[in-house]
């Protein structure tokens, strides 16, 4: 097994799962401070925080970069400089954001949780199948054992 499969496959601690979450949401929040001047808010970026966050952390990290992320969106694509909240007729745009994050992060989680049971489910039947490769040599052995043994009480 390769080393980055090792890590794909082995789940981080809690706060390493927090913190890859806050530290790509942070990357993403500059990367879209630069951006956004020259093509607008990046969305699919914090789009793709969350669903790496999910799936690298589960549920929980999943949810701070939905939360996080619709923050940022409210705050660089929605806020108005000179009012202090967004306008009625935004609402219905930030509830699709978060919706659509929510629905990212948990699917990816959920697609991680599915990989993880079928990993643990094909590492079992790996152990059994070789269980009983053993077992059906110990009853070969046994046989031949048995056979040798009416063998000689014959000559006997």
């Amino acid at each position: 097994m390769s080393r980055f499969s090792r890590l794909m496959s082995s789940k981080p601690s809690r706060i390493w799962s927090y913190g890859i979450a806050l530290l790509l949401i942070t990357s993403a929040v500059i990367i879209s401070r630069w951006l956004t001047p020259h093509i607008g808010f990046p969305g699919t970026l914090f789009l793709c925080v969350v669903m790496v966050s999910a799936w690298f952390g589960g549920v929980g990290p999943g949810l701070l970069a939905t939360t996080l992320s619709a923050l940022a969106f409210h705050y660089s694509f929605l806020h108005p400089i000179n009012s202090f909240g967004p306008q009625p007729r935004e609402m219905p745009r930030l509830f699709m954001y978060i919706i659509s994050n929510l629905l990212i992060g948990l699917l990816s989680a959920a697609q991680r949780n599915a990989t993880e049971s079928l990993r643990r489910t094909n590492e079992a039947l790996q152990a059994e199948s070789r269980e009983r490769k053993h077992a059906e040599e110990d009853l070969r052995q046994t046989q031949a054992d048995l056979m040798y043994a009416n063998r000689v009480s014959s000559m006997g």
